[in-house]
């Protein structure tokens, strides 16, 4: 298998909705990132 075809095996297609978060999602977010001292820019 070469690389290109290895890149090609592993490509996933994501579906992204133009949408917020709720707030409750961003909340549990933010503790997560907070409890594994993460350093995360929401952007």
């Amino acid at each position: 298998m070469t690389l290109q075809e290895a890149i090609e095996a592993r490509h996933s297609v994501r579906a992204y909705k133009n949408e917020p978060l709720a707030d409750d999602a961003v909340k549990i977010l933010e503790e997560q990132i907070g409890a594994g001292e993460v350093n995360f820019d929401w952007v």
